[in-house]
């Protein structure tokens, strides 16, 4: 009789050891799960943001002049018109950074680049806009440009993430 229940005792200690194993695992499969995105500053991120609030859209001022993409955001932080079309300055604004993006960073699934995200806001008040487009992954280059408010009033954040 001592032999089976000492058998018993065996298999009860190797099930226990086996429900250890399990519970760490999955304690370090959630650990890793977890981790933050890795994000860099990139030197090409912000080479084409630069490069991006120069092009000209094809909304004007009222004097006939055409916005940069860089005067289109401050004309959007200030409820501007286009005076050559029925559409806000936001409007235009929206379309015009998210064909420059889509252009310069083709988001795919099989391709170099996921996705994206832009945020363009007053630093240290509102938001003016944000494009998404593709997946977010963990691995991200990112690149900040800041534009000066005319008058004084602070700067306007430009802030683009590029998903790897």
């Amino acid at each position: 009789m001592s032999f089976k229940r000492k058998g018993q005792e065996e298999m009860v200690g190797f099930i226990l050891i086996i429900i250890l194993v399990v519970v760490l695992s999955l304690v370090f499969l959630g650990i890793s799960l977890r981790r933050s995105t890795e994000r860099t500053q990139s030197e090409r991120v912000n080479n084409l943001l630069i490069s991006t609030k120069d092009i000209t859209t094809n909304c004007y001022k009222s004097f006939g002049l055409p916005y940069d993409i860089g005067g289109l955001i401050e004309a959007c932080n200030m409820d501007g018109l286009c005076y050559n079309s029925t559409e806000t300055s936001c409007q235009v604004l929206s379309s015009e950074v998210e064909a420059v993006l889509d252009a310069a960073l083709t988001p795919n699934q099989e391709g170099k680049y996921k996705g994206y995200k832009a945020d363009i806001f007053v630093v240290n008040g509102s938001e003016i806009l944000t494009i998404e487009k593709g997946n977010k992954t963990r691995i991200m280059r990112s690149g900040v440009g800041y534009i000066p408010i005319r008058g004084g009033g602070g700067d306007i954040e430009f802030d683009l993430e590029v998903y790897i």
